[in-house]
């Protein structure tokens, strides 16, 4: 989803957007406001309170140089009056989002998540739209479509907390469903992991010890054509054979004339 088409649906109603994102991002260009919603920058995150008409803007993410950090979006949740509201954009992306951060401070603050949607900018990949309420209201889907048409009847307000504890109960088992896959997965990848770290150190074992072959070859080679060798098993011979002995004379000059033609 665009910044502005996330923007534009909580524009109803809305007469001031207070920009105090961190100078790293300009949101203010992806917005395209109409001379019916003022805009205002601050360059710093202010302590006055943010009433309903107020759309606060922020930034949040994991450099404490370009983004708020969480207690910025507690004091921000904290400034927030009945019916204001307020976007988070975060600069995770949206599987890395560190929601658990803040669930406890927006329940203190009686701030109500209403929408997370995905954002398609490079720096700026999800958000959350905050709202201060003093009874639970119905959330927005994804594409911002109101999960549950609001009802003026008592049964209108049990419908929805049915249907919010219903959707969490699915939520969750799908949750825990996908985190199983995720180390069933983690576990077969680190034994992939393993085992080719093995294949490739056994691979490595047998090329050097084929080298140390190939290198004792060569010397058992040079060792068993040496004169120093062919003389002591003539040597050899000649001392286990009595024929052998008598030839002694004839080996010793055809080793030394081979010696000599070497």
């Amino acid at each position: 989803m665009r910044i502005l088409d996330l923007v534009r649906l909580y524009l109803d109603g809305t007469q001031r957007i207070l920009d105090e994102a961190p100078g790293s991002v300009d949101i203010r260009r992806y917005l395209l406001l109409s001379d019916d919603v003022a805009y205002e920058r601050a360059d710093r995150p202010s302590t006055g309170p943010i009433p309903a008409g107020t759309l606060a803007l922020t930034i949040v993410g994991p450099d404490p140089t370009k983004h708020a950090d969480e207690s910025a979006v507690a004091a921000l949740a904290g400034r927030l009056e009945v019916g204001g509201r307020a976007i988070l954009f975060f600069a995770w992306a949206p599987d890395e989002v560190p929601y658990h951060r803040f669930l406890d401070v927006l329940t203190a603050r009686g701030c109500q998540v209403v929408q997370v949607a995905s954002i398609d900018t490079e720096t700026l990949r999800a958000a959350a739209v905050l709202e201060r309420v003093d009874d639970i209201i119905a959330p927005r889907g994804a594409l911002g479509d109101v999960t549950i048409p609001p009802s003026s009847t008592k049964d209108g307000g049990v419908a929805l907390r049915l249907r919010l504890a219903n959707e969490y109960a699915f939520s969750e088992f799908s949750s825990r469903t996908l985190r199983a896959a995720l180390r069933v997965r983690s576990d077969v990848t680190t034994a992939r992991d393993d085992n080719l770290a093995f294949r490739t150190k056994l691979a490595e074992d047998i090329k050097q010890r084929d080298a140390r072959i190939t290198q004792l070859k060569a010397r058992v080679a040079r060792v068993e054509g040496s004169t120093s060798f062919n003389l002591g098993l003539t040597l050899i011979r000649a001392a286990r054979s009595p024929k052998a002995l008598l030839l002694l004379p004839r080996d010793l000059f055809g080793l030394w004339r081979g010696r000599g033609q070497a």
